[in-house]
């Protein structure tokens, strides 16, 4: 994560981008589980389930982060 500089507040920004990006690669490796056993729906939603974790996820830290700086 990028460093605070004098005292200032994480960004939002930040957390969701590394979160989306981190949420991806779960989501991609469900996806290829899902196309290899032909499941359709499993397929399609690893890459959107990924994504809505990671930014689930980038947004708790990011509380965590702010409540505590």
């Amino acid at each position: 994560m990028p460093e605070m500089k004098s005292g200032k507040h994480p960004k939002l920004e930040s957390y969701l981008l590394y979160g989306m990006i981190f949420g991806l690669l779960p989501g991609v490796i469900v996806t290829i589980f899902g196309m290899i056993a032909g499941n359709v729906f499993l397929a399609v939603a690893g890459c959107g389930v990924g994504i809505s974790l990671g930014m689930l996820v980038g947004t708790l830290l990011y509380s965590l982060k702010k409540v505590s700086s």
